[in-house]
């Protein structure tokens, strides 16, 4: 096709304390969709970005600029699951 190859890069699973996969299956909880801001403050902080507490004073919009600014893909070497906080 003539178009360059991606680039990939592999994000952890989600597993609870027995190691299985969150999702239907093992009845986990959905998403916080109500609190937009603090559910992807937990995400970020879950792929090991570390963002800052301030950004829990500002709107989604903002939080996603700081994800995208900030994105460390190497914070993220050897790590294949970890286990998702309640």
């Amino acid at each position: 096709m003539g178009l360059a190859t991606p680039a990939y890069l592999h994000l952890p699973v989600a597993v609870n304390e027995r190691g299985e996969k969150l999702g239907k299956q093992t009845l986990a909880p959905s998403a916080d969709s109500a609190r937009p801001v603090a559910t992807l403050l937990r995400v970020l902080a879950f792929l090991r970005q570390e963002p800052p507490a301030e950004l829990s004073g500002y709107g989604p919009d903002s939080v996603l600029g700081w994800a995208i600014a900030h994105w460390d893909k190497n914070r993220l070497e050897g790590v294949a699951a970890a286990v998702a906080a309640n």
